[in-house]
């Protein structure tokens, strides 16, 4: 999903005295799943979908600060608006099952994909604020489904492409628009709903150790406990210890080798870490042969004219 917010110059210079310059603007952003934000279009985070790193959500939920002071000076014209974005992904918070893997993401933290965001002001008087405070009605966060139709760190994205060109520019003033309570389109932006769980740290537990077919038994006064919210519980905020990952260089293949049947692999001379960034648009989808899509991909939720692009390595080509 997709969230937003606006704010004008003139929510942080509301009495125009010169008390009221400001000093710092912070936006301090956490989700449950993994997050990048913007502002006006621009990037602020650089670790994409790495943030935030791998944590137990029910004991930890790490945030990260964006320094924004720049878009927030006294010449700005009070007439003009910023707009807060937040990129939702599914991160290690909604993870998707992964066919014969060892790793047993079923014994982890999940549930709906969501944000908490605000941003903290300091002004040279001293004073200090909190602007666009997540949770608030009032302060006017949106939410859109977005063209992400599905993420994860291990298979990938499933993108919408048909839907990508109309949220163009979604987080920049020139494409912002109230909400209308009565669009019954599937991308349209909507009020965000409060992330609620009443499943305590204790029944947590009593869950993972049934799942994980612990010996020792639960107390009889939490075996019967069912929770009406069956989501994770949320542990404490915490700052984000690891310093943000940072691009460092920018490869272009060595050799290109086509295998057939609309596979290509592509030898970069080395092992990386990176993203894949296609600089003359994207390749042609591709349908294999006998409908098999590469190990892990689960194909459930495409319908039966929509195409795959995908991304594998090593002896899975």
């Amino acid at each position: 999903p997709l969230f937003r917010a606006k704010i004008s110059s003139y929510d942080l210079y509301k009495d125009g005295s010169d008390d009221d310059e400001i000093a710092t603007a912070l936006l301090v952003i956490s989700g449950l799943g993994s997050f990048r934000a913007s502002i006006d279009g621009e990037p602020l985070s650089s670790s994409g979908p790495l943030d935030p790193p791998f944590t137990d959500y029910a004991q930890r939920v790490s945030y990260r600060g964006f320094d924004i002071t720049n878009y927030f000076t006294k010449g700005d014209n009070k007439e003009n608006t910023h707009v807060i974005g937040v990129t939702m992904g599914s991160g290690w918070w909604d993870h998707r099952p992964i066919k014969g893997s060892f790793i047993r993401l079923f014994l982890l933290p999940r549930g709906a994909i969501t944000c908490i965001a605000q941003i903290y002001v300091t002004y040279k008087s001293g004073k200090t604020e909190v602007l666009l405070p997540t949770g608030n009605k009032a302060s006017g966060w949106q939410v859109a489904k977005g063209p992400i139709r599905e993420s994860s760190l291990f298979t990938g994205e499933y993108i919408d492409l048909k839907s990508m060109a109309s949220f163009d520019g979604w987080d920049t003033d020139r494409q912002w628009a109230t909400i209308s309570p009565n669009n019954e389109d599937q991308h349209s932006w909507v009020e965000p709903v409060a992330y609620e769980s009443d499943t305590t740290l204790r029944i947590w537990r009593y869950q993972l150790e049934f799942k994980a077919a612990a010996l020792s038994k639960p107390d009889d006064s939490i075996g019967p406990i069912q929770p009406k919210h069956k989501l994770a519980p949320i542990g404490k905020l915490i700052p984000i210890q690891a310093p943000p990952v940072m691009p460092t260089e920018r490869l272009y293949p060595d050799e290109i080798y086509s295998l057939g049947d609309g596979r290509w692999m592509i030898d970069f001379g080395k092992g990386i870490s990176g993203v894949l960034r296609f600089e003359s648009g994207l390749p042609d989808p591709i349908v294999p042969p006998n409908g098999k899509y590469p190990r892990a991909h689960n194909m459930a939720t495409l319908g039966p004219n929509d195409k795959f692009i995908t991304v594998v390595q090593g002896e899975s080509l």
